[in-house]
């Protein structure tokens, strides 16, 4: 991502996008719905790489995306942390 300047904007456009269809996007399995896991980790490591160079509209774009997957997310879905 340092080579090219016009890189870093369209990961973060690509990572709003994959953000909103990770958000949006549900696998039902025997009347359940769950989140289509791939997506999830190609947003994972594009919120680490986007934090790697932190520049004010780095870090704005992976907290917007954030808060977007974060809303879904309720207490009980998350584990304890030892």
């Amino acid at each position: 991502m340092e080579g090219n300047p016009d890189i870093i904007p369209r990961c973060r456009g690509i990572l709003s996008f994959f953000g909103e269809l990770y958000m949006n996007w549900r696998i039902v399995k025997r009347d359940v719905e769950i989140p289509f896991d791939v997506i999830g980790l190609g947003v994972s490591e594009m919120m680490q790489k986007l934090v790697k160079e932190p520049t004010h509209d780095n870090i704005k774009c992976v907290f917007q995306v954030a808060k977007v997957i974060l809303k879904d997310v309720s207490y009980d879905d998350c584990q304890e942390v030892t």
